[in-house]
């Protein structure tokens, strides 16, 4: 799919000098900001919906977790931790 955008002077300008400061065409630069900020982004939402559900006591300590693990899989317990 391809996309018509308008952006403003200023934002034409600061992506115009990255693409030239890297040897890179306008669109590529433009395109690897608008991927880089939207993985940001996703990362930013999925923190604080973990934040939300651990708030609203949905989450277990990780020792539980960790404890799990061992019983599921037999780790061996060193010192209360799980071995490598």
């Amino acid at each position: 799919m391809s996309v018509t955008i308008t952006i403003p002077a200023e934002l034409e300008h600061r992506l115009a000098g990255r693409a030239s400061a890297r040897g890179k065409q306008f669109e590529e630069v433009a395109v690897e900001i608008l991927e880089r900020s939207l993985d940001q982004l996703d990362d930013y939402e999925a923190t604080e919906a973990s934040l939300a559900q651990a708030r609203a006591g949905k989450t277990k300590p990780m020792r539980e977790f960790l404890e799990e693990l061992r019983q599921e899989f037999g780790f061996p317990v060193n010192n209360g931790g799980l071995q490598s």
